[in-house]
């Protein structure tokens, strides 16, 4: 990566903090919010007995959660409503008073593993789990009017200081964390409003209804689901072997680490989503799967590559799903929801399926068997999703070519090129000036910036667009007028 490629990461992370640092701490405390409720055993027992089987605890707000996005995500199919900041308000609250009711029972008796605390640990994870989906669906309505380098920049920061209130809450005593996690989401609504109302104000909140036709999200999906399982497969294992992948402070780490690594990603691959899904983050969740298999003595190390890689391949999903709600006008509720309760899903079958082959072939066995399945499942899919066409037509969500209007002039044509292949802003305008005939030269001095800036988003062009001359940019827009 280039020294100017570099810069111009930092410069968008400095101005994405700087410009919008009330959203950049609204996603820190929301990354914070779901380590807690969905990725730690901060406030559940790692397992409890019902009806005489044992059951991993932080499967149930999993459940819920998944259970209310999809109720949430088919509400905004048929009936289309922008509920932004009601959501919001709605979750933070729900979510406060389910953190209430289980710092209680962890504060007071911790041990106690009667049918009553079982029935208060359920109620507590289902007020959580419904709670956040809430506040999540309600954040993506605040959040979407942005551009979507905005939003990629703002998670990014957010991420980064992840590790901080992580290590803090580590650190504080017990009573003292469970304070301040109970006042997290209170916070986060709060938060959430006040930038809701800042938009509105400077009139860049998102419409609330939407006319693209809203298509099952299959390859989302189905990439998702994977996502999950590769985290519920890891706190599968992590109940025989010592990962530590509970560990509030190891989760924050790896969201900081993988933060820093999207944002180099991100600018060296001009935020090419499908390279960064398939190529790096599948890659890297199977990298860890196979040192947990190679390198038995150095599992943590090995476990931790592997969360790390989990974290990445969230944070593309996160930046990928606000790509397509922006270009491709699908609703945030649609999306995020259907994609969000497929990595849920995932995560869930992903530790029925560790937890019975340790029950059935041991700890070794077992967690060789489940690690070697991961990382034939995870390149599989990435041969197999990997496609060209996804950034042009939106991991086909888009509408057919043959539906598009036609066009009265070059900039519309632009638009909807740049759109369709997924083009950022700047790639954009390179093209404009590139398909009509303008050398690297000439480029560099109209957009004051380097030959080598332009030759850089020129090969970006080339590999989104799939041609491999100026010739064929000019044909792929002659193409585009005439249709």
């Amino acid at each position: 990566m280039s020294k100017e490629k570099v810069l111009s990461a930092g410069e968008s992370l400095s101005e994405a903090f700087t410009g919008s640092p009330g959203l950049c701490l609204l996603f820190t405390l929301y990354w914070v919010w779901s380590n807690v409720t969905f990725q730690s055993t901060f406030f559940f027992p790692s397992f409890m007995v019902i009806g005489g089987h044992s059951v991993a605890s932080w499967a149930i707000p999993v459940l819920f959660a998944a259970g209310t996005l999809v109720v949430l995500a088919l509400r905004c199919r048929f009936h289309q409503q922008d509920e932004g900041r009601v959501l919001v308000t709605a979750g933070s609250i729900l979510s406060f008073m389910g953190a209430v009711v289980l710092a209680a029972r962890s504060l007071t008796n911790p041990a106690d593993v009667s049918n009553l605390t079982v029935l208060v640990i359920v109620l507590g994870g289902a007020m959580v789990g419904i709670g956040t989906s809430l506040c999540l669906i309600g954040i993506a309505h605040v959040i979407a009017c942005q551009k979507v380098e905005q939003i990629f920049a703002q998670s990014l920061v957010g991420a980064l200081f992840v590790a901080i209130p992580c290590m803090i809450l580590w650190l504080l005593p017990r009573w003292a964390a469970c304070m301040v996690i109970c006042a997290t989401p209170l916070a986060l609504g709060a938060l959430a409003g006040a930038e809701s109302r800042r938009l509105s104000e400077t009139g860049r909140m998102m419409s609330s209804l939407n006319q693209t036709r809203m298509r099952f999200p299959v390859k989302l999906f189905v990439t998702a689901v994977l996502h999950g399982i590769g985290l519920g497969t890891l706190f599968g294992l992590s109940s025989a072997l010592p990962t530590g992948s509970g560990n509030l402070v190891e989760l924050g780490c790896a969201m900081t680490i993988a933060s820093v690594l999207l944002a180099w990603l991100a600018f060296r691959w001009q935020f090419d989503y499908n390279t960064l899904l398939y190529r790096i983050a599948f890659i890297a969740m199977a990298l860890g799967a196979t040192l947990v298999i190679a390198l038995p003595s150095v599992v943590e190390l090995a476990s931790f590559v592997q969360l790390v890689g989990f974290c990445l391949l969230h944070l593309v999903m996160w930046g990928l799903n606000y790509f397509l709600i922006k270009d491709f006008g699908i609703p945030a509720a649609w999306l995020v929801g259907l994609t969000t309760a497929g990595w849920m899903c995932g995560e869930l079958a992903g530790g029925v399926m560790a937890f019975g082959a340790l029950g059935v072939m041991g700890v070794r066995d077992g967690s060789v068997a489940v690690e070697g399945l991961m990382v034939f499942m995870l390149m599989s899919a990435a041969l197999l999703l990997l496609d060209s066409r996804n950034m042009r037509d939106g991991w086909g969500l888009a509408r057919p070519i043959a539906a598009r209007p036609a066009y009265s002039n070059y900039e519309a044509a632009f638009g909807h090129l740049a759109s369709a292949y997924g083009l950022s802003e700047r790639e954009a305008a390179v093209f404009a000036l590139f398909a009509r005939g303008r050398n690297r030269k000439v480029i560099a001095q109209m957009l004051v910036v380097s030959e080598e800036t332009v030759k850089s988003h020129i090969a970006a062009i080339y590999r989104k667009t799939g041609v491999n001359s100026q010739q064929q940019v000019i044909d792929l827009l002659d193409e585009e007028l005439a249709d």
